[in-house]
């Protein structure tokens, strides 16, 4: 869509002459200068000032509602991906992992968070029978929602709200060098490990 100012756009495709022989492939996207990491690391600006960190939200919370329109989970949010411009203009890029949502599995807007609840638990042996519909090993670590932590068969893009809160302590807390609870493993990230089990090896 021409008026997309939320994820980075392809501009062209270049290819070899001869496709059928060909092994690599050129696309030309959007340059962004920066993205939220090295922003965080480098900036000079101090993120605890509350106008900035409500500004970079605001603006990543509008690129998550343009993907969900559009019936997609990024399902790898993380600071990485996120790209900022010098006017703290914000764009998601890398859809590598990205799906196409399971409308059949969203309530409607009057439904209770209880009720749902009910029926994740009241379907989960009918669900654990059936062939795995999403690969559980996506989204970084530190990053990763509570539903595929526990292997849960089908998921939403409340994945990507769960890993843009993640993002939200990180800002909140820029202008100290590391979280308070992160100061040994000298990460940044509120939910920092080096394994996450079942996922990753022993």
């Amino acid at each position: 869509m021409d008026n997309n100012v939320f994820t980075t756009k392809l501009i062209d495709i270049i290819a070899p002459e001869n496709l059928e022989e060909a092994d690599h492939l050129f696309l030309v996207m959007d340059y962004s200068r920066v993205d939220l990491l090295k922003f965080l690391d480098k900036s000079h600006i101090t993120l605890y000032d509350e106008e900035v960190v409500l500004e970079i939200l605001y603006k990543l919370l509008c690129c998550l509602n343009y993907l969900d329109s559009a019936g997609l989970m990024h399902r790898d949010i993380k600071p990485n991906n996120i790209l900022l411009d010098k006017n703290l203009s914000v764009k998601i890029c890398d859809f590598g992992l990205s799906r196409s949502v399971n409308r059949k599995l969203e309530k409607d807007e009057s439904a209770k968070r209880e009720s749902v609840a009910d029926k994740l638990r009241n379907s989960k042996d009918d669900r654990s029978g059936k062939r795995r519909a999403l690969s559980r090993h996506v989204s970084t670590r530190w990053y990763r929602a509570p539903e595929i932590v526990l292997l849960e068969k089908e998921y939403d893009s409340s994945i990507d709200m769960w890993s843009t809160g993640c993002i939200l302590e990180e800002l909140l807390f820029s202008s100290k060098q590391y979280h308070p609870n992160c100061k040994k493993s000298g990460k940044r990230a509120l939910f920092y490990s080096d394994s996450c089990y079942p996922l990753s090896p022993s």
